[in-house]
């Protein structure tokens, strides 16, 4: 398994609020897509799952939307 933890992250994400979570590049990110309202609820939620399974991590919220490809 790539990364331990890594389906139980995903879904403490989604009971947390979160679209979906997702392991980002080749590893050791993972993120969440989520409302502005959750996002912190679901970082909170990751975070402390992560840390129930004895790995420290660190969260980061970017509340600023998207606009790739918007007008």
């Amino acid at each position: 398994q790539l990364v331990p933890g890594l389906e139980s992250i995903c879904d403490v994400a989604a009971a947390a609020g979160a679209f979906g979570a997702t392991l980002s590049g080749s590893g050791s990110t993972l993120m969440a897509i989520t409302t502005q309202e959750a996002a912190t609820r679901v970082a909170e939620a990751m975070q402390r799952r992560w840390s129930e399974l004895g790995v420290q991590a660190e969260t980061l919220v970017q509340r600023r939307p998207a606009t790739v490809g918007l007008i």
